[in-house]
């Protein structure tokens, strides 16, 4: 795994695959949340990808999965948080700017979860079997689960190390 400081979507074109960073929440309206980060800037670039993303995780769940093709890029979903969780005792599960709406035991929405090192890990084992299974060269991604996930990344670094080669390309803004 390669890292280079750069916008992720200058990728697109370039990369076999761009990953974004996603929740497996649907909101009411039938939509995918994509609310902030990676993920709302892809919303804002390619309108519609939330129904997209909600109707995949619909039929195959919060997994990594195509949502679209541009410009000979694949558009990846890369899980970093549930569908849901409950609050913690000290709900310090729940991203920081969203704390103030939760008690502990309360049921709260994947984005407003902090990020979980396990499906972290487990999107970048699915994303290292995608990337083998269409032969893929270069896979762009930011670093997952370390932005709005409020994970740090010098816990989320060996977790996508241990499943990603040189191919795969972390872009931090």
């Amino acid at each position: 795994m390669r890292e280079i400081r750069r916008d992720i979507f200058r990728a697109v074109g370039k990369a076999d695959a761009l990953c974004v960073t996603t929740n497996g929440g649907i909101r009411r309206d039938g939509l995918a949340v994509m609310g902030r980060g990676v993920a709302l800037r892809a919303k804002n670039l390619f309108p519609g990808i939330d129904r997209t993303l909600a109707e995949l995780i619909t039929r195959n769940g919060n997994i990594v999965q195509p949502l679209l093709e541009t410009s000979g890029t694949t558009i990846l979903a890369f899980p970093v948080k549930p569908a849901f969780s409950v609050a913690n005792r000290d709900l310090s599960n729940v991203v920081t700017h969203l704390r103030h709406q939760f008690r502990p035991g309360d049921r709260i929405p994947g984005f407003a979860s902090i990020a979980w090192p396990s499906i972290v890990a487990e999107s970048a084992r699915q994303l290292r079997a995608l990337a083998d299974q269409r032969q893929w060269r270069l896979v762009a991604l930011p670093p997952a689960g370390s932005g709005n996930g409020q994970l740090e990344w010098s816990s989320v670094r060996p977790l996508l190390a241990e499943h990603l080669d040189d191919r795969f390309v972390v872009c931090h803004l």
